[in-house]
């Protein structure tokens, strides 16, 4: 049974340029003009003026738990800033707005709220800094974000950590487009960032680590750059990005994941030095309709299966990278027309470059694969039409270049080989 609130209207007199001292009791607090706590406040709080600070000052504002009550809500106001509290206990959501535009939500802790903690919609232009999120979503089974914006564009949002949060520590949702994402912290989470659909994003200096799921999920997103995040020991892939097209991935640390990158029907996506290690399954594996990828000086190292993988993709550069001490450095599977240059495989578990399957049109120029456990490139099980040329390739384990009787016609030029069998 919802309790009764008593109602508290705040209307404070600006005393030399500064809003004055409130004294928070309990019940409904309703704030209609720039608002200092001095102390805790026992209840929800109601924002109704546009241009107005309501400052906490470390003091908080607790719920009881009673369905359907904000901790701190702000609908249909401009330019408000909610800064310094500590919002706890509120089902469903710690602090809520709606049809908002220019919000400020600065410095504040938001604790066990049974949806999301900060939850934005159809509220553009706001700024999201430096707030400290936990254990939202466990009263919900609808709820879980740490900090959520939905139809709400033009945001930044920075300096935040999300932990302990059921689904997502960040979410941009329904179309949250030009928004920057930068240094935040999601940890412990059901997934560490999660995007669909959006435009003309940028994600950087963010860390993901110990998700449940995926460190990022990007789904459905257009024109977006994620440079220089970190993402770590998360469940399942570091980066999943599916149905989405003109990303730039630059600079990211991925590293004991599933997958490091795993990339679906994503066309003209552009991949560069970033370092894929420690993965349980592939470093970079770029799959069916990712047409038109550039995978530029990456670094795939240690992981459990092939370090990049090209599979059922066309027209994909594969330029310049390094793959080493997984068990196939550069693995294409059904690829057509790829260019691979100036690639270096080294010390891989089984082979430094493969092509497989129905892989055709490809051009293999100038790469080097050395001291790989059995073979240099292996060609086996009907790829036809491709061109190796100027590659080079010594101190393998078995055989340096292996084309085997499965494979179609290839032609093999100006190559340097110590040992080469089936051409």
């Amino acid at each position: 049974m919802r309790r009764t609130a008593t109602v508290v209207v705040v209307s404070a007199v600006l005393l030399l340029g500064a809003a004055a001292p409130v004294f928070a009791s309990s019940g409904e607090l309703s704030i209609t003009s720039s608002t200092t706590l001095t102390s805790d406040h026992d209840g929800n709080v109601v924002i109704q003026a546009s241009g107005i600070t309501l400052d906490c000052a470390g003091h908080s504002i607790i719920g009881d738990g009673t369905a359907d009550l904000v901790g701190i809500r702000a609908d249909n106001v401009t330019g408000v800033t909610i800064k310094n509290c500590v919002v706890t206990g509120f089902d469903p959501h710690g602090i809520y707005a709606a049809g908002s535009t220019g919000l400020h939500v600065r410095g504040n802790t938001v604790l066990g709220s049974a949806g999301h903690a900060i939850y934005l919609a159809d509220s553009p232009g706001a700024v999201v800094m430096g707030n400290t999120i936990r254990d939202s979503g466990f009263g919900d089974p609808y709820g879980g974000y740490g900090v959520v914006l939905q139809r709400s564009s033009g945001a930044v949002i920075t300096g935040n950590t999300a932990t302990d949060n059921k689904w997502a520590g960040f979410a941009l949702v329904d179309a949250s487009s030009q928004t920057t994402v930068s240094s935040n912290t999601s940890a412990r989470n059901g997934d560490g960032f999660h995007v669909e659909p959006a435009a003309d994003l940028t994600f950087s200096r963010n860390v993901a680590r110990d998700n449940y799921n995926f460190g990022f999920v990007v789904n459905g997103v257009t024109g977006g750059r994620f440079v220089a995040n970190t993402v770590s020991r998360n469940g399942a892939d570091g980066f999943n990005i599916q149905a989405s097209g003109g990303l730039t991935i630059e600079a990211n640390v991925v590293k004991a994941n599933n997958n490091g990158f795993y990339i679906e029907a994503t066309p003209d996506i552009l991949l560069v030095a970033n370092n894929a290690s420690d993965n349980r399954a592939l470093g970079f594996w770029v799959s069916s309709g990712s047409d038109r990828a550039t995978l530029r000086l990456n670094l795939a190292s240690n992981n459990g299966d092939n370090g990049i993988r090209i599979y059922h993709a066309a027209d994909a550069r594969v330029v310049g990278n390094t793959a080493s001490g997984n068990p196939v450095g550069f693995d294409f599977g059904t690829a057509i027309n790829p260019t691979v240059k100036g690639n270096v495989a080294r010390a891989n578990t089984w082979a430094g470059f493969g092509l497989f399957d129905s892989t055709t049109g490809g051009t293999f120029v100038e790469n080097v694969a050395n001291r790989n456990a059995s073979f240099g490139f292996l060609v086996d099980g009907g790829p036809s039409g491709n061109t190796l040329e100027d590659n080079r390739a010594y101190g393998n384990g078995e055989i340096d270049a292996l084309q085997t009787d499965t494979a179609g016609p290839n032609t093999w030029l100006h190559n340097h080989f110590g040992t080469q069998v089936g051409f």
